[in-house]
C-alpha cells in the first residue's frame, strides 16, 4: 500500500501580518515557486510515494506547472483564511483538512505532512518513519520562555492512516478555538501517548519571513 504526503504550499502569498511577525514572506512569487519545485523533486528522490500539493494561489503559469508535477492538486485559493489568517497555524490546519477530505476516501498506509519550499536531504531515512505510531521531531521553539509548550516541528511529521479521522477532528477543533497556540502543540497533545520522537528529520528548513536556513 502506498503512502501519501501533503505539501502545504502558498506560492502567491498574501500580505496580511501574522501574530508574531509583520512580513509573511521575503521571497518573491517566482522564488517561492522555484523553491516548491525543489520540494517536490526532493520528495521524488527520497520517498517513493504519492504526493499531494495543497496550493492556495490564483490560477497562473506557476499553478499549471505545479499541477503537472504532483499526483493530486487541490487549490484552496478562495479560502482567505488560508492566505491571510492572523494565526498562520489556523491557515495551515485549514489546508490540511482540505487534503484529508480527499485522503479519507482513498487507501494509504501513512500520511506525511511537509512544509512547502523545504527540502529533504540525504540524511532523511524513510525507514525511521515506518512504524504505526505518530512520528515527528519535538521542539519548544514555537513557545515563549515564559510559557513553554512542547510541539511537533511543523516541517515534517507522519500520521498513520488509522489515526487520520482523529487527526482531522483535532484540526477542526483547533481551528474553531481561535487560539494563538501553534497547531503542532495541539496535535502533539492529542497523540502524546502514541507518539515517537525522531530527533533528526533530514530536511533543509527555509523560513519565509526572514533570511535563515538550516538543516535538522
Amino acid at each position: 500500500m502506498k503512502d501519501c504526503i501533503i505539501v502545504t504550499s502558498i506560492v502567491e502569498i498574501g500580505n496580511a501580518p501574522m501574530d508574531w511577525v509583520s512580513t509573511r514572506s521575503i521571497y518573491s512569487h517566482k522564488e517561492r515557486f522555484e523553491q516548491t519545485l525543489e520540494t517536490i523533486e526532493s520528495i521524488r528522490k527520497y520517498m517513493a510515494n504519492i504526493d499531494i500539493l495543497i496550493e492556495c494561489s490564483p490560477k497562473s503559469e506557476y499553478m499549471i506547472e505545479l499541477e503537472k508535477r504532483v499526483n493530486i492538486f487541490v487549490n484552496t485559493y478562495p479560502n482567505d483564511i488560508v492566505r491571510n489568517c492572523f494565526n498562520k497555524s489556523i491557515g495551515e490546519a485549514t489546508l490540511i483538512i482540505k487534503a484529508l477530505d480527499i485522503i479519507e476516501k482513498m487507501s494509504y498506509n501513512h500520511i506525511y505532512k511537509m512544509t512547502g519550499r523545504y527540502v529533504l536531504t540525504e540524511k532523511f531515512n524513510k525507514n525511521n518513519w515506518s512504524d504505526e505510531l505518530v512520528n515527528g521531531c519535538l521542539t519548544d521553539i514555537y513557545s515563549s520562555s515564559n510559557n513553554p509548550n512542547i510541539c511537533i516541528h511543523t516541517f515534517f511529521y507522519k500520521i498513520p492512516m488509522s489515526y487520520v479521522s482523529v487527526f482531522k477532528q483535532s484540526l477542526k477543533t483547533f481551528a474553531s478555538e481561535n487560539t494563538l497556540l501553534p497547531v503542532e502543540h495541539f496535535v502533539y497533545k492529542v497523540f502524546e501517548k502514541t507518539f515517537k520522537n525522531i530527533p533528526e528529520i533530514g530536511i533543509k528548513v527555509r523560513w519565509s519571513c526572514f533570511d535563515s536556513q538550516y538543516e535538522t
